[in-house]
């Protein structure tokens, strides 16, 4: 190869690196000119949101589905859905900015969220606004204006949205006339959801011919004529069943649950003879309740039951429930269940807070005139119980139907201490003493001792669970002393001293607190408007609204005593 060939290749060689340099240069150039800072979803950088990212909407999660990765929202404001495909990269987390996975939303969650335009969920946080007011027994819901009315607290509504064992339910499904208990969602004066906390199921009998016109007795002193096609509604729960006519008894205890209906079935308990089977039992773990045909049944020993199939349940806390079927004959036969230990649940509230505590707090009532429409439901008028008033409500006192055994006071501190009722200074604490079922209130709010812990009761409480009284629920102190057990050391937010005859049982917004002892009990002063409820076997059961001070200082209230049930 001659000279003029390699000065060729060298000059085409420079030419190439000379391009390749320009090239570089270029694409160097473009990249150092100025980005534009984008906000990163989840940012807690504050000043104006970029148009990079949307603004957060105000929604609640009406569906999840993990499976497919996407969420269904509806709008607070107009009510419209959507829906979103969440990702690993979609930043979810609590109102107070924990991160969370999308397995721990639930619908009915009130939440914000924003997403591009292609319908990927960007963020979603737990909105920061929401209250809620826990264990509601009873309420009112007008239609014209929209209003709900809990005790003195009157709410407004748009939609109202009500969750159900997890699902959407019609408000004509619920029973808020002290059957089912709620807890209520909302953001400032408006509620946006209602979820049952505990609903209703029905009882009906079956083969119920021979007990026709005799009685059916169910829960505390309820009865109601055994008719045909009958259907009573109650609260969730085990109740005592006895239906009876003409000499024949039928007994058992019988499970309620929610949204189902439970038949007695009143074969083989008539005149007319029935052939049964025998059926051993075995379930592990020990100590598992069994229901057949959603009656209670012991099964130490074989258990005699009418030839046919029957549905049987086993039960027991922190494991997973068996349902199923079992065919009875008259050789008889042996059943064997295992349970398996249940997952720990997620909390109900966890968008809303990292603890038990901060959500739990309740907007003021507000004053909508006084102009109300008809209710949707009120209870009195209820279509389901028109038929049977006297509806069991068990565990509740909130059942002031047919047989008035129940009262409600709405106490406050100046018209309890101007009464006179007991009599003596009202600054006087042992007037509760003074006269022996008298009841006396004294609140203390410094958490020192009131003087008299030697006489308070005995209850092992002592630790608050967060109730539906505003607190965050969150007490350790052990402010509930035996006899004579003070130190002086007891220090918290307050408390109240009970004092009536022994045996009273006390509620503090429908949570039981436990039961007088040497005359007196002691528990942690809740802030905040409280329901406080005595009940006692053979008195009427009473209940006071009151309204307890922050304030650090004593008061006392003063009410009758106890009325004997007639």
């Amino acid at each position: 190869m001659g000279t003029e060939s390699y000065k060729k290749i060298l000059i085409l060689c420079a030419v190439l690196a000379a391009g390749i340099i320009g090239v570089s240069v270029l694409f160097a150039l473009k990249n150092d000119e100025p980005k534009t800072h984008k906000t990163q979803p989840g940012s807690q950088e504050s000043g104006e949101l970029t148009p990079e990212e949307p603004e957060k909407q105000e929604v609640m999660i009406k569906e999840i589905n993990l499976d497919a990765s996407f969420i269904t929202v509806e709008d607070l404001d107009d009510g419209q859905t959507a829906s979103y495909v969440f990702t690993g990269g979609s930043d979810i987390r609590t109102k107070t900015g924990r991160n969370i996975s999308a397995a721990m939303l639930s619908p009915g969650n009130i939440v914000k969220i924003s997403a591009d335009e292609n319908g990927k969920l960007l963020s979603l946080y737990g909105h920061d606004r929401v209250w809620s007011y826990k264990n509601v027994e009873r309420m009112k819901i007008y239609t014209d204006p929209k209003k709900i009315e809990v005790g003195s607290a009157i709410y407004r509504y748009d939609r109202l949205n009500v969750l159900n064992e997890g699902e959407f339910v019609s408000i004509d499904s619920v029973l808020p006339d002290g059957t089912d208990i709620f807890d209520l969602y909302g953001i400032d004066d408006r509620v946006l959801l209602i979820k049952v906390n505990t609903g209703h199921g029905y009882l009906t009998l079956q083969n119920e011919k021979a007990f026709i016109g005799g009685t059916i007795h169910y829960g505390v002193g309820k009865s109601a004529e055994v008719t045909e096609n009958l259907n009573i509604a109650l609260r969730e729960g085990d109740y005592d069943v006895t239906v009876e006519n003409n000499g024949s008894e039928a007994k058992a205890t019988i499970r309620i649950k929610n949204t189902e209906t439970t038949a007695f079935n009143l074969d083989g308990y008539g005149p007319e003879p029935v052939v049964y089977g025998e059926v051993v039992f075995k379930i592990d773990p020990e100590g598992s309740d069994l229901y057949i045909d959603g009656v209670k049944t012991a099964y130490k020993d074989p258990v005699k039951l009418i030839r046919g199939t029957h549905e049987i349940e086993a039960v027991l806390g922190g494991y997973n429930s068996y349902k199923g079927a079992i065919d009875v004959d008259t050789e008889g036969c042996t059943k064997q269940i295992k349970l398996s230990p249940a997952p720990q649940e997620k909390p109900e509230d966890i968008v809303y807070e990292e603890t038990n505590g901060g959500e739990n707090t309740v907007t003021p009532p507000v004053n909508t005139g006084p102009d109300v429409g008809e209710p949707i439901r009120d209870g009195t008028d209820n279509a389901d119980l028109s038929e049977y008033s006297n509806v069991d409500i068990p565990g509740s006192t909130s059942d002031d139907g047919d047989n008035g055994k129940i009262e409600v006071i709405d106490g406050d501190k100046q018209s309890s201490l101007n009464s006179g009722l007991n009599g003596g200074n009202p600054g006087n604490n042992n007037d509760g003493k003074d006269k022996p079922g008298g009841i006396t209130i004294v609140v203390s709010g410094d958490g020192e001792d009131d003087g008299n812990e030697e006489d308070v009761g005995n209850e092992d409480l002592g630790k608050e669970e967060n109730g539906n009284d505003g607190s965050e629920g969150n007490e350790t102190e052990n402010d509930v002393t035996g006899p004579g057990n003070s130190d002086g050391n007891t220090k918290s937010t307050g408390h109240l001293v009970i004092r009536t005859s022994d045996g009273a049982e006390i509620y503090i917004n429908g949570e039981y607190k436990g039961t007088v002892k040497n005359g007196e009990l002691k528990v942690a002063k809740p802030p905040g408007v409280i329901e406080l409820e005595l009940k006692k076997d053979g008195y009427i059961t009473k209940k006071y609204t009151i309204t307890l001070d922050d304030a650090e200082k004593e008061e006392v209230y003063r009410f009758p005593e106890m009325t004997p049930a007639s």
